[in-house]
């Protein structure tokens, strides 16, 4: 027994000593996505402020959060791309999920917001996974859906007007 005893303390005194302490530690460049985000194109549709109060948009807090989180993503530091696109889905859901305006409530309209939150689905997917030429893509994809989008809002409102008028006369 006591030879157990002495050969249990020997094997585990010796091997102690030799495990070598792990080095788990990773850096922020292994978990970090090098992307570059591509700037927006120089003609991202806007809708100016008379159009804005004309059918009163700015009451629509949806509608305005989703644009500026939206015209922001090109100021975003690469490193948290994936969690800016998940608030972006989030916000594109709550802005589908909010009462439109009689103007913009409609098939046209909500169709175009669907198709951005495909893109938006679609870059949080590459991100995730690393794909950065189809991340570069999926990104200018999603640069021309949203001002598809916002020029959608735009004419459904000019169109909404040119009926007005047609039916006075």
């Amino acid at each position: 027994m006591k030879k157990w005893l002495l050969l249990t303390t020997i094997t585990l005194w010796t091997s102690c000593k030799d495990v070598q302490p792990s080095n788990n530690t990773t850096t922020a460049t292994e978990d970090s996505l090098t992307v570059d985000v591509p700037k927006p194109p120089e003609n991202l549709a806007q809708f100016d402020a008379d159009f804005a109060s004309k059918y009163q948009l700015e009451n629509w807090k949806e509608l305005m959060e989703f644009k500026k989180g939206f015209e922001s993503l090109h100021r975003l530091n690469p490193k948290g791309l994936t969690v800016f696109l998940k608030g972006l889905d989030n916000q594109t859901i709550r802005l589908l999920k909010s009462n439109f305006p009689e103007t913009f409530d409609n098939d046209p309209i909500k169709s175009r917001l669907k198709v951005v939150r495909m893109e938006v689905m679609k870059c949080i997917y590459f991100a995730e996974n690393r794909q950065n030429e189809a991340l570069q893509k999926s990104l200018e994809n999603l640069y021309q859906s949203y001002s598809i989008f916002i020029n959608r809002l735009v004419t459904m409102g000019e169109e909404k007007t040119i009926n007005v008028l047609d039916s006075l006369n």
